[in-house]
C-alpha cells in the first residue's frame, strides 16, 4: 500500500522504472531536468546515465559539468541521474530532489493507470519531501485533485472550536474559556463525522475527556489493504477505495 497525503499544491511523480540488457528505455521519476544537475553535483560534476539505444550497453555512465548536464537534460530525454552510482536502475530520488511534474502521470481514465512518487516520503512543489513532514490535512484524489479535511462542526460555536492538526491529521477540539460550557459528547456516537451535512466515512468520532469536560475528535480512517501494489486512499464521501498500481510486482 502507498497512502497519498499531500500537501496543498502538491503533484504526483512518476514512479521508478528499470533500464534493461535489450536496450529499452527506463521509466523513471529520474528523468534526467536541469535543476538536478546543480542538486546531484559533486565537485562540480554530476553523475549521468546517457542513452546509448544500443542492446548491449543501453546506457553509459558519464561525469559531467553544469553545463554539460544542462545540454543532456534539454536534449537526450531518456538520460537521467544517477543515485546508486551505476546505470542498472534509476533508483529513488532523495529528500529534497528535484523531478519532473510535467510528465508526471497519476491518474488515466477510463482505464487506471498509476505512477507511484519514487520518494522516501511524497512529493511537492517541484521536490521530493521527507515522509516526516507530511501534511495529513489533505485528502488527494485518484484523479490527482486535492482538498484540505474538513473538520465537522462544533455543536455551539460559541463553546467550541475545531481544526485539523496537520502532523497526525485529527480533528481536535477546544474549549473557549470563560463560558461555564460543558461537555460536547458523553459517548463516541453523540460524535458524527459529517462535511455540508452528509456522514463522511474518512473520519473516525471519538468522545475524550479534554481538561474537564468531554469533546468530539475525528482521526483519519486508515485504508491500508497491506498489498504493495494498490494505491489505498479514503475519498470524502466515499471512503476506502483501493486502486491497482499499474506495473507494480510485488
Amino acid at each position: 500500500m502507498r497512502r497519498c497525503f499531500l500537501l496543498v499544491a502538491t503533484a504526483l511523480a512518476v514512479a521508478c522504472g528499470k533500464s534493461t540488457s535489450d536496450g529499452s528505455v527506463a521509466t523513471s521519476s529520474q528523468a534526467l531536468i536541469a535543476s538536478q544537475c546543480t542538486f546531484f553535483a559533486q565537485n562540480g560534476k554530476t553523475k549521468l546515465c546517457h542513452y546509448t539505444g544500443t542492446a548491449k550497453k543501453p546506457y553509459n555512465l558519464i561525469s559531467a559539468d553544469i553545463a554539460t548536464c544542462d545540454d543532456h537534460a534539454a536534449n537526450h530525454p531518456n538520460d537521467f541521474v544517477s543515485t546508486t552510482g551505476d546505470c542498472s536502475s534509476p533508483g529513488c530520488l532523495p529528500d529534497l530532489a528535484p523531478f519532473d511534474e510535467s510528465s508526471s502521470v497519476f491518474y488515466q481514465g477510463p482505464v487506471l493507470t498509476f505512477r507511484q512518487p519514487c520518494c522516501s516520503g511524497y512529493v511537492a512543489f517541484g521536490v521530493c519531501q521527507p515522509a516526516t513532514q507530511l501534511d495529513k490535512c489533505t485528502y488527494v484524489h485518484a484523479d490527482g485533485t486535492f482538498t484540505h479535511r474538513q473538520c465537522p462542526p462544533v455543536s455551539d460555536p460559541s463553546c467550541y472550536t475545531r481544526a485539523c492538526n496537520i502532523g497526525d491529521g485529527v480533528c481536535e477540539t477546544g474549549l473557549i474559556g470563560g463560558r461555564g460550557c460543558g461537555d460536547e459528547c458523553s459517548t463516541d456516537a453523540d460524535c458524527v463525522a459529517t462535511i455540508d451535512g452528509v456522514p463522511d466515512p474518512c473520519q473516525v468520532p471519538k468522545c475524550i475527556l479534554s481538561g474537564t469536560v468531554n469533546v468530539c475528535t475525528y482521526s483519519p480512517r486508515s485504508c491500508d489493504d497491506g498489498n504493495p501494489c494498490t494505491l489505498d486512499n479514503c475519498e470524502i464521501l466515499r471512503g476506502c477505495i483501493s486502486y491497482p498500481i499499474s506495473g507494480c510486482t510485488p
